[in-house]
């Protein structure tokens, strides 16, 4: 049998060396920044809504969220600009 490297498993997910737990809660701020909310989050990734709301509060800057937001609204807006 042929094992894979561990070095090609750390460009296809940066978090291999950790647990999976890690990679899913990476995602799941991912997801909190991309706008989705706790039980958008919860659906996706098999997770609780109180186990998805812990990982946003201990792992998710609050401004960070915030600026993503302001700045996918902005798009947003100069779409509706362009279609005008």
């Amino acid at each position: 049998k042929r094992s894979i490297q561990p070095s090609y498993w750390a460009k296809v997910c940066p978090c291999a060396s950790r647990h999976l737990h890690d990679c899913k809660g990476t995602y799941v701020t991912e997801l909190c920044l991309a706008g989705l909310n706790d039980e958008e989050i919860a659906g996706v990734v098999g997770l609780t809504v109180a186990q998805v709301r812990d990982i946003r509060r201990i792992y998710v800057d609050q401004e960070r969220i915030t600026r993503s937001i302001g700045e996918r609204l902005a798009k947003r807006a100069e779409g509706d600009m362009r279609d005008r």
